[in-house]
């Protein structure tokens, strides 16, 4: 019984002191931060998820790419739309940094959580909400005088 009580005291010191249960920051709260640092937070969040995302198993829609996908799925559905992914119209990690706590705390697991991080990391690494929302030209304008 006192290795039971012992095991638990360890298990709620240790998710205490991870952070485990914090909910995830703002965009406005990481906007606060220096743009070196968030340089810095937004490489170890590619370095985090780069292996992931760029495994063989994610490539044939396995292993825990999937389980992201499946949550991000949700979240879209939730929302009214169809089976797409809610990032698929950013760049990197943005389009996760789009979810709402509601919306994490709902479908989201630890992992997702971090992935939700990360996108507004990389939101106010880009400069904020005002930045990411602003009308942007299409590809087709972008590159319209390319080769004339």
């Amino acid at each position: 019984m006192k290795k039971i009580v012992v095991f638990s005291v360890v298990v709620v010191a240790t998710l205490t002191l991870s952070g485990c249960g914090d909910s995830v920051k703002s965009v406005e709260e990481y906007s606060k931060l220096e743009k070196a640092e968030l340089g810095k937070m937004l490489k170890e969040c590619e370095n985090k998820f780069e292996k992931i995302f760029d495994s063989p198993e994610a490539w044939e829609g396995k292993g825990e790419a999937a389980e992201l996908e499946g949550i991000s799925q949700k979240i879209y559905k939730s929302r009214g739309g169809e089976e797409k992914h809610p990032s698929k119209d950013y760049f990197g990690f943005v389009g996760y940094g789009l979810v709402t706590d509601d919306e994490l705390k709902k479908f989201g697991n630890s992992r997702y959580a971090e992935l939700v991080e990360c996108g507004r990391i990389q939101i106010a690494e880009k400069g904020g909400m005002e930045v990411i929302n602003k009308p942007r030209k299409s590809i087709a304008e972008k590159y319209r005088n390319v080769g004339k």
